[in-house]
């Protein structure tokens, strides 16, 4: 489901947050599966994404992680999703890191691979990601004619600051 394809949340006005403001971000379960525990449990930095159906994951391949969730990210701001390093270190699986971006209001999927020669499950519950919620900055991208000119321009600046130290 990309932009346009989710009414419930394309309704949602969102507007982008003061510096004071706790951001809110809206969300919609859209499939609990057989999973009783919180959605979207704080952990650290992040959200835990947990997987709402089973799937087989294969030695060497990847499989998609459904978390039965639809978010509606304001403008910006991103998603990130990342791995759990517990995956990795014990099994071989990594999550395929990746970015939503603030048009999207899909069902949040993770990519997990798997890179042992052994076939692994994605069970209902289990953890598979986490989701770090992050403000993008305005940035103006300039287009100059060569690097070497802007970074030696950039780099007399800072030897004439250092001077006036």
């Amino acid at each position: 489901m990309g932009k346009g394809k989710n009414k419930a949340l394309d309704d949602i006005e969102v507007p982008a947050p003061s510096t004071t403001d706790t951001l809110q971000i809206k969300y919609v379960r859209i499939d609990r599966g057989d999973n009783s525990a919180p959605p979207l449990e704080r952990l650290g930095s992040g959200y835990v994404l947990r997987n709402t159906k089973f799937a087989k994951l294969p030695p060497h391949r990847s499989a998609l992680a459904h978390t039965g969730i639809q978010m509606k990210i304001p403008a910006g701001y991103q998603g990130r999703i990342t791995g759990l390093n517990k995956h990795g270190y014990k099994n071989l699986i990594t999550v395929a890191g990746g970015i939503i971006n603030s048009n999207y209001t899909g069902e949040i999927k993770v990519i997990m691979l798997n890179h042992s020669d052994i076939k692994r499950d994605l069970i209902e519950g289990n953890t598979v990601g986490i989701l770090h919620l992050e403000k993008v900055p305005d940035v103006e991208l300039v287009e100059v004619s060569s690097l070497k000119a802007s970074l030696g321009k950039i780099s007399g600046e800072l030897a004439e600051l250092d001077s006036l130290m």
